[in-house]
């Protein structure tokens, strides 16, 4: 299944829900209403810019200190459902290197500078909820907590519809949900026994996930001789046009082979500039916010050990 979201940086590399989903149903044996599931842990990502003058940054070493005394405050804070990480002055996301130099410069907004703040989330919610903005009105549950908390602490800090602005000292923060991690699947053993079972599998849902794509992907190239230059070209094509962080390479191949399986007006692409063409009009005419594409190929197996390996880890 590809579904496009609205481009942000809060927009997940790879459709986790739908892979656990997957394998509660298909592979492990359990009902659903004995699984519980929670985003154990967010990445926040913080840019900076200087309150008064936000055009500039006077001195990398000042926003370094004032990093530091903020992480200080709120570091190994508890919070209502959730744990900020501890995190030394050692760790290298907060290296000299990350802090004081800029990425880049914007005309508009001055010099940004990048750093990410582990938060553990032990909020839970449902991944069969049927609600495609789930996902949505969880994140923002928990940045609403995030200000309640920061408030607490006597830190200025106010919601928006996708980020947390926090004012300290002489400059604002803007605090961003980057990308979830570690999906944490509870389940019991059996239905006699109430012991739950507890782990992380991120890691196999991904192997598992990257082996069934390949093998999907490996049926249209031998079917389709285009099918292989096509996807190469589209994804230059979003690279050149920036896009590559918000349209990964699977979902690039995907698009090209829901276009093989479905010909815009009457025939499969025999070159692969016919085959960037198709593609392209197809991102321009399809409702995105209001429909999903699916892509099937009868002709294409699923590498099954792939499959087993994950039953052996989670068992």
């Amino acid at each position: 299944v590809v579904q496009l979201k609205p481009f942000s940086e809060m927009l997940p590399q790879t459709p986790d829900e739908q892979i656990v989903r997957h394998l509660v149903y298909r592979h492990c044996n359990v009902c659903p209403h004995d699984v519980s599931y929670s985003l154990s842990q967010f990445d926040f990502l913080l840019t900076a810019h200087d309150n008064v003058n936000p055009h500039s940054i006077k001195s990398f070493v000042d926003l370094e200190n004032c990093f530091a005394d903020l992480i200080n405050k709120i570091s190994g804070q508890k919070g209502d459902g959730f744990l900020i990480k501890e995190i030394s002055p050692a760790d290298s996301v907060f290296s000299r290197t990350s802090i004081a130099v800029p990425v880049g410069l914007d005309t508009k907004n001055g010099y940004y500078t990048k750093i990410k703040v582990i938060i553990k989330v032990s909020v839970k919610t449902n991944p069969f909820e049927e609600d495609i903005n789930g996902f949505k009105k969880h994140e923002l549950f928990l940045m609403a907590k995030i200000v309640i908390f920061l408030k607490k602490l006597n830190i200025q800090a106010y919601l928006t519809s996708s980020s947390i602005e926090i004012f300290y000292k002489n400059y604002c923060f803007t605090a961003k949900v980057y990308i979830s991690r570690q999906l944490k699947i509870l389940y019991g053993m059996s239905l006699k026994n109430t012991d739950l079972k507890e782990m992380y599998i991120n890691d196999s849902i991904k192997f598992h996930y990257q082996s069934s794509h390949v093998s999907f992907i490996k049926g249209f190239a031998s079917r389709f001789p285009s099918f292989s230059s096509t996807a190469r070209l589209f994804k230059r094509w979003i690279s050149s046009q920036f896009l590559i962080e918000y349209v990964p390479e699977q979902i690039c191949e995907l698009i090209t082979a829901y276009v093989y399986n479905n010909p815009y007006p009457y025939y499969c692409p025999h070159h692969h500039l016919n085959g960037l063409r198709q593609v392209l009009t197809l991102i321009h005419t399809y409702d995105w916010n209001n429909s999903i594409i699916v892509v099937s190929d009868p002709a294409s197996k699923v590498d099954e050990s792939a499959v087993m390996e994950v039953e052996r880890a989670i068992k």
